[in-house]
């Protein structure tokens, strides 16, 4: 697909180059850009059979791909080539907060941000709660909220773990079929979110199917916890006004009820990552985010 848009770009870009014709020459560039993102979108897309069980199960679903198959092939404008996900942002493209990365056949988390993750074993991701001792453990990692303290957790426990009330949390763990995991995840000035996910199962290629839920999100961290005076609602609600002024913002909507701010309406991966990063520097306690990827 990359060939194919550069041909057509290097085509009309020697054959002589009216404004008219540069402009037509640009619309199929986009056009063929938009194609190849949906075809992307298609083979990272669980299974219909998956998706059905998933709803069934009351679930969220998605695929992930082994990052060392796919990232070489260079077949993606997804950076990361389907190998990264995000449970905030609900979406594959690394650098937006990826809570979750695949490769050699274990899980990473933590890599933007800071983030524990722990293998819990066979059991029914319905059965997973807060209650928990283990998940209850990590709602209560203080560290998760201090950018230098947690990242000196994940350098001193890097090899052993981190213990927490007899759970050994880790950065990294090997993927097995049919067990269940929990992971806290956050990027600092974003999200922090808790989140139980269940490997389903396998496909030929490697590829993993993931049902998933979130069990809780935090307050968002700050990179400096010293915060000033809480803006009230009112002031929250004034600033993302201007949103609407900015490209790509005219669908989105914005709630603010104590201080938490709730997105909705459809935006790209790009404006929805800004969109939580200025409704976060407008004062909000957390961002909820119930946007839909356009």
């Amino acid at each position: 697909m990359r060939y194919l848009i550069f041909l057509v770009l290097f085509g009309g870009l020697f054959s002589g180059a009216s404004a008219q014709d540069r402009q037509e020459v640009f619309k199929e560039f986009k056009d063929s850009r938009r194609e190849a993102k949906i075809l992307e979108q298609k083979f990272l897309s669980p299974d219909k059979r998956d998706s059905e069980t998933a709803v069934r199960e009351n679930a969220g679903v998605f695929r992930i791909l082994p990052r060392e198959t796919y990232d070489n092939k260079r077949l993606f404008s997804t950076l990361g080539s389907g190998g990264y996900y995000s449970f905030y942002f609900r979406m594959h493209e690394g650098g937006y907060g990826s809570d979750l990365i695949l490769h050699f056949n274990n899980f990473e988390t933590g890599v933007y941000g800071c983030g524990w993750m722990a293998d819990l074993g066979k059991i029914a991701l319905n059965e997973i709660t807060k209650e928990i001792s283990s998940v209850n453990s990590l709602v209560n990692y203080e560290n998760a909220r201090d950018l230098n303290s947690c990242r000196k957790d994940r350098h001193s426990f890097a090899k052993e773990g981190l213990k927490l009330n007899g759970t050994i949390f880790k950065g990294q763990l090997p993927v097995v079929i049919g067990h269940s995991y929990i992971v806290r995840s956050g990027v600092f000035g974003y999200y922090d979110v808790l989140t139980a996910f269940q490997v389903h199962r396998k496909d030929a290629d490697g590829s993993l199917i993931i049902f998933w839920k979130q069990l809780e999100q935090f307050e968002t961290p700050r990179r400096n916890d010293s915060q000033k005076n809480q803006p009230s609602d009112a002031e929250i609600l004034l600033k993302t006004k201007n949103w609407a002024r900015l490209e790509g913002f005219a669908n989105l909507q914005t709630e603010v009820n104590d201080g938490i701010v709730v997105l909705r309406g459809t935006a790209s991966e790009s404006v929805l990552a800004n969109a939580v990063q200025y409704a976060n520097d407008a004062g909000a306690t957390k961002v909820i985010n119930l946007v839909i990827i356009e």
